[in-house]
Parts: structure tokens; C-alpha cells; sequence
């Protein structure tokens, strides 16, 4: 969606009377101008602006998942085309920390800019349905000034990132990132306001709660060293690197001598898209061990993910433990509509396993035979 004159007015009146940023560059640029590798003499105040890693990730190829009961893998319409492409080779992008002195950080997402040139890092820009020049950040004349926080920051912000999803797929990896430089950190700046079950998996993360800097959507920073990243995941396509990263910084309790598990992950705590017969389907598989997983810990999700064969269950950011599973893991997901979206079986097959779905009545079991006799054979193969 093109953004409108009005976008290119507020970024103009903020160019003159704000205080934040309202260009856009990419950080490479931002810490060319910032060292004075483009115009300035050797002789120059020190920056500590640059990349402190940079790890390669791989290309992976996702494959169609199976569609249980024939129906057409549907999905969101953008530009005359699908949004979501049903095979294909992702390919690799590399994982970048980067370092900003007298950086400026705002919002819940956690715009990074720099203060001197008020050039946000295009890297740390995004939005849904808009270019990112379009980020009402870069035209908000009146927002909030800046409070200093001292010593080295590093940022876990991302956009939505205080949903569980985008939280362990695009916040916790940059810990890995980071994570020769964590016990020199003085703050961790995380989206949203304090919740409880994300500061249980920063602190299994090994992050002190009193490091924890919480970010509202008015929230402006300037710090004097700030550590960030890019995304950890390209939209809706894990990757190796990530399951590495999320397995190495937050490692499965042993497995001992348990068998191995097949979870039904369910939303009957969840305020919508609850599968409401559920039971009655799983009393045609009595293998199933059903669990709701809002009251459960980061610990207890990962050591029951870490031994499950089959996951299964409605659409919903608990499947994102699926990263914790074991190699050749399979995956069933029940969608409410035709809106298919496939990064659940593709976190499957981030771990050599394979996934099917299939679209169904949330209220009432109209297809539960066939639908049954399609689970069977699916599990059974």
C-alpha cells in the first residue's frame, strides 16, 4: 500500500519542530557518516559505531503441507497474487549486531536512530501495510523527548514483539547475538509493558529482571551505547540459524528415559479460536496428551515439546514451541477459515518433520468422520 502526501507533510513538520527522527537510511550508511569514513579527518571524536557480529545462516526449501481433507491451500491476496508461497528455497540472510553510541531508541518497537543526523536505521523499521519511510515515528513532531540512559543498552525490540510469536522468534535470538557481551549489558529493552510469562523467559534466558527496560509506545530513549540487531527471522521463514540460536540459548531439560509424547496444544483458556469438540475428536486418539499452556512455564514447555513425535491442535502462538522440537516431529493444524498461513509447518520443517491442516468449523463438528479417518492415516504413515 503506497503511502499517502499526508505521510511526506508529517515527516516535513517534523523535520522542522520534533526532536526525533525523520529520515531513513540503512545502518551502514548511518555508521559511514557516523565513523567519518565518507568526509572526516582521522583526527575526530571516537564513535563506537559498526558491527560487532555477523553469523551466516543457510537456505532452506519448504515443501506444501498436506492438506487433509483435499481442501485448496487458500490464503491473503496481496497484489493480485498470494502472500504466501506454498514451496519454495528461502533464501539465507545473515544475522547482524550492530553498535550506535549517542543512540536515540522510541516506541514499543523500538526505532533506532541516530541523534546527531535524526536518521532512523532502516534495519529497525517496519510496519504492516506500509514502506517503512511511512512509520509514524518519522512524523511525530510531538513526541516525547528523549531520557538518557547510561552505559551500554542492548535492544530486544521488534514490532508486536510483545506477542509470544514475534517475542521468540525475533526478540530472544538477538540474546544469542549477543551473548558475549551480556554480562557487560546495563539494560535489556523489551516491547510493551511488563508481562510476567516474557520476563519468566528472559530470566531463563539468563537476563536479571532489574536489567529490564519496558517500552510503551511513547517511550524515548537517548543511550550512550546501544546494541541492536536485524531480523532474526525473514517474515513467516525460519530458518536454521533460528532453531541454533533458540536451542543454544535456552536448552532443553534432559529428556531422561521419556517416551516420546503426542501433544494436543489447546486454546480452550484462549479467548478465540478455541476448537470447541476438540474432545471429541481426541477420544478417537487416546494417544493424545491434551494441554493448555498459558499457566505453564518456559522450562515445562520446552521439556514437553523437546520429546513430542506429533503436534497437533488450532492455529495459535503456542505452536511456536514447535522449534523445540526433535528432528522428524509432524504437525497437525485446524484453521478456522481459508486465511492459511504456513509458518507453523514451516517451523516443522525447519526441524526435518512434516505438517498437514485442515480448515473446520471451530463450533461444530460437521466433517468429524472423514476428518478422522484422514488423521489416522496421516499418523499412521
Amino acid at each position: 500500500m503506497p503511502a499517502s502526501p499526508l505521510v511526506f507533510l508529517r515527516r516535513l513538520t517534523n523535520r522542522m519542530v520534533g526532536t526525533g527522527p525523520w529520515l531513513l537510511a540503512p545502518f551502514d550508511r548511518i555508521a559511514a557518516e557516523r565513523t567519518g569514513e565518507l568526509r572526516a579527518p582521522v583526527h575526530r571524536p571516537e564513535s563506537f559505531a559498526g558491527v560487532l557480529r555477523e553469523e551466516p545462516d543457510q537456505p532452506i526449501a519448504y515443501d506444501c503441507a498436506h492438506a487433509l481433507l483435499g481442501q485448496p491451500a487458500l490464503g491473503e491476496v496481496l497484489s493480485g497474487g498470494p502472500r504466501y508461497r506454498a514451496h519454495g528455497l528461502s533464501p539465507a540472510e545473515p544475522k547482524r549486531l550492530f553498535t550506535l553510541t549517542d543512540a536515540g531508541i522510541a516506541g514499543r518497537d523500538g526505532v533506532v536512530y541516530c541523534i546527531r543526523t535524526r536518521t532512523a536505521v532502516a534495519e529497525t523499521v517496519r510496519c504492516w501495510r506500509q514502506p517503512g519511510f511511512a512509520h509514524p515515528l518519522l512524523g511525530a513532531c510531538g513526541f516525547p523527548r528523549a531520557q538518557t540512559l547510561p552505559g551500554r543498552s542492548l535492544s530486544l525490540a521488534t514490532l508486536d514483539g510483545e506477542g509470544f510469536y514475534h517475542f521468540l522468534f525475533e526478540s530472544l535470538p538477538r540474546l544469542w547475538l549477543a551473548r558475549d557481551f551480556l554480562a557487560k549489558i546495563d539494560h535489556v529493552l523489551v516491547s510493551g509493558h511488563r508481562q510476567a510469562a516474557l520476563e519468566a523467559w528472559l530470566d531463563r534466558a539468563g537476563v536479571a529482571p532489574e536489567k529490564l527496560v519496558w517500552l510503551d509506545p511513547l517511550a524515548h530513549y537517548r543511550c550512550d551505547q546501544l546494541l541492536f540487531a536485524n531480523r532474526p527471522i525473514r517474515n513467516y521463514q525460519p530458518s536454521p540459524w533460528l532453531r541454533h540460536a533458540l536451542h543454544s540459548l535456552l536448552p532443553s531439560p534432559p529428556a531422561g528415559d521419556a517416551v516420546p509424547r503426542w501433544l494436543w496444544i489447546s486454546r480452550a483458556d484462549a479467548s478465540r479460536r478455541h476448537l470447541q469438540w476438540e474432545d471429541e475428536l481426541l477420544a478417537h486418539f487416546p494417544n493424545f496428551e491434551k494441554h493448555t499452556l498459558g499457566n505453564t512455564s518456559p522450562a515445562a514447555q520446552q521439556a514437553l515439546f523437546a520429546s513430542a513425535t506429533v503436534v497437533a491442535g488450532p492455529h495459535g502462538a503456542g505452536l511456536s514451541n514447535l522449534i523445540f522440537a526433535p528432528a522428524g516431529v509432524r504437525l497437525v493444524e485446524f484453521f478456522p477459515d481459508s486465511h492459511i498461513q504456513p509458518l507453523y509447518s514451516r517451523v516443522a520443517q525447519v526441524s526435518g518433520g512434516t505438517a498437514a491442516w485442515a480448515t473446520v468449523d471451530f463450533a461444530r463438528p460437521d466433517r468429524l468422520e472423514p476428518l478422522v479417518a484422514a488423521l489416522r492415516e496421516f499418523l499412521s504413515a
